[in-house]
């Protein structure tokens, strides 16, 4: 024993109380609990990093005792390369306040830069892994947090995106463009191979106007940081000879949305079937405000004169995005009926193609928790929502 910890079990401050620093208590050099830890880190070849003192006492009552915690300061140089001579692979196990979500970037920053390869478990919003345990018992705290971590670059998204509301068009390209620079800050063209292809899944894109726009993004921070002698060999998988980045990278429901509505109020027969078919299922709170009174105008005997409906409009923001769709360049003379049934099952399949991608995050869930037979059911249930899209 080099010193004495103590935490506040109230809300008084400071809430981490430790003894004066000595030669033999320097708290950049040392993290609690590993003279006790480090047999089971080396035998599991793998590090849980806590965020107090309480946090690794409960865990080793609950089983878990592979957990250590820096000294109520944030994880320096020191400790990350001392985590490292024991175990390359940690798990960030922080409160999920927005001060420990910070903690848990700069600290997986430190882990990084010594070798260590980091994921992050996610705690429920509110909730330290005390409180948790506490509330929870020992066996959900190692099934559903430790056994469900994130990849850092996984979590640094999921991050990002609970900043935005991406069912919102403008929040969806905020959140796009964002993990695109996240992305592009990754030295594995595997890795970001692999996010890329599960933001196009995400929002039903073209994964080559992502790259592409990616690549822009990368030759940015490149040249931003000096190092502009860049060549088009970084990521080969890229068709240079198309330029792709013309049109704004939009999921492709909304795009459906624009170009459906943008048809409907130049034809009142495609509003008809658009009425017969989406409703006001349209999944943009704009584009169906707007369906609903494209139906209204038909139906109050008026003709397809697109100047009249903005002009039967009240709401401003209304009247704008209608000009915008008026300035879309699409005829209803030209488009085939085949376009026309696209268009509208690009956006009545959504909500299913949306409850698959949940269902096959729960699958992966149940199978690493082993729950085999849920895990078939939930895969039966994707098989039969798979089978109504075709």
């Amino acid at each position: 024993m080099v010193a004495f910890g103590a935490r506040t079990l109230g809300d008084e401050q400071p809430k981490y109380l430790n003894s004066p620093e000595t030669p033999l208590f320097n708290k950049s050099n040392l993290l609690f609990n590993l003279h006790r830890a480090r047999t089971h880190i080396r035998k599991k070849q793998e590090a849980i990093l806590f965020e107090g003192y309480v946090d690794v006492i409960s865990a080793w009552q609950a089983g878990v005792y592979n957990g250590i915690a820096s000294l109520g300061t944030a994880l320096t140089e020191q400790q990350a390369r001392i985590i490292r001579r024991n175990t390359e692979n940690v798990i960030i196990c922080y409160d999920s306040d927005q001060a420990g979500i910070e903690a848990a970037f700069k600290g997986a920053q430190q882990l990084v830069g010594a070798g260590c390869t980091v994921k992050v478990a996610q705690m429920p919003s509110g909730m330290d892994p005390d409180e948790y345990i506490g509330k929870y018992g020992p066996e959900r705290f190692k099934q559903d947090i430790l056994l469900n971590t994130l990849s850092l670059t996984a979590y640094r998204l999921q991050v990002i995106q609970s900043r935005y509301d991406t069912k919102d068009e403008t929040g969806q390209i905020k959140y796009i463009n964002e993990a695109l620079e996240e992305i592009s800050q990754l030295s594995s063209a595997v890795e970001r191979d692999h996010y890329l292809r599960q933001l196009a899944d995400e929002f039903n894109l073209s994964l080559e106007a992502l790259k592409t726009e990616q690549y822009k993004i990368f030759k940015r921070q490149k040249k931003s940081a000096g190092r502009d002698n860049l060549t088009r060999s970084w990521n080969n998988s890229i068709d240079n000879s198309r330029n792709l980045t013309a049109r704004p990278l939009l999921p492709a429901y909304v795009n459906a949305e624009k170009q459906l509505l943008s048809l409907m109020m130049q034809d009142a027969d495609i509003s008809d079937r658009a009425q017969e078919t989406v409703g006001a299922d349209f999944i943009v709170e704009d584009h169906a405000a707007l369906a609903a009174h494209l139906y209204s105008y038909y139906a109050a005997g008026y003709g397809p004169e697109v100047s009249r409906f903005i002009s039967f409009l009240q709401d401003e923001r209304l009247i704008e995005k209608a000009s915008e769709l008026a300035m879309l360049d699409i005829d209803p003379g030209i488009v085939s009926r085949r376009q026309l049934e696209d268009y509208i099952r690009q956006i009545t399949d959504y909500p299913k193609r949306m409850e698959i991608d949940q269902l096959e995050q729960e699958r992966k869930k149940q199978e690493k928790l082993g729950n085999v037979m849920e895990a078939a059911r939930i895969g039966m249930k994707i098989v039969q929502l798979k089978k109504q899209l075709k």
